[in-house]
């Protein structure tokens, strides 16, 4: 997909959307293993190693090199946070359990991107966002800006999202930069992707809804489709 986005005195600055890489798996994939030296995870595992494979596979590609400063990562973690909003609230409410310190900890999103730093040594600023019903659409229109802005060269930009059938994880993910209009040919769902999970990505539907949109046709939230 590409973008163009007009400037008052400029030319427009088109920006190329890469087609979306999906990682995820069923409950449990991701918990680290039971070992003494095996690093505890502050965030819930399987969503960690979700948003770690997605990023990775996008920095594997960039041949990013360990240490150096990289484009930013705008994480859109609507769905984790009201999932670890919910599981917060039951450890409260459980007159069986006490509260731990890492309780509270797991709210924090930046847990996220644990594994993915310490796998590829990323040194590359984060923004994280959360806005009820937009869908990840502020995230993408933050990637946008920055680029389009020349704030930054490219960006990534990755949702999380949760299977609400079987409570999976998954993570899309994408690269944002400037450059010649791509293929308007919309990306085919990556395989294992649950389909009603596909329909509801930002990613997938920016794709598959405007090819070559400008910049104020981002998609509507999810069900909010005219």
């Amino acid at each position: 997909m590409t973008v163009t986005v007009p400037s008052p005195g400029t030319a427009p600055v088109t920006v190329v959307l890469h087609p979306p890489v999906a990682r995820g798996g069923p409950p449990g994939a991701g918990q680290p293993p039971a070992s003494a030296k095996a690093r505890r995870l502050v965030a819930d595992p399987d969503a960690v190693e979700a948003v770690s494979q997605a990023l990775v596979a996008l920095t594997e590609a960039d041949e990013y090199r360990s240490g150096e400063p990289g484009p930013p990562v705008i994480l859109d973690v609507d769905a984790y946070c009201r999932f670890a909003a919910g599981q917060f609230v039951d450890r409260c409410e459980d007159p069986a359990r006490r509260l731990r310190p890492s309780d509270s900890v797991a709210l924090e999103p930046v847990g996220l991107l644990q594994q993915f730093t310490a796998r590829t040594g990323w040194r590359g600023p984060c923004y994280a966002t959360s806005t009820p019903q937009d869908g990840g659409a502020t995230a993408l229109a933050l990637g946008l800006g920055l680029v389009k802005a020349g704030r930054v060269p490219s960006a990534y930009v990755c949702e999380v999202l949760r299977d609400d059938r079987t409570g999976a994880f998954w993570a899309l993910a994408t690269r944002l930069r400037p450059g010649p209009p791509a293929s308007a040919t919309p990306p085919a769902a990556p395989a294992g992707v649950p389909p009603g999970l596909w329909a509801r990505s930002t990613l997938s539907r920016a794709h598959h809804r405007h090819p070559t949109p400008r910049a104020h046709q981002l998609p509507q939230p999810y069900g909010q489709e005219k």
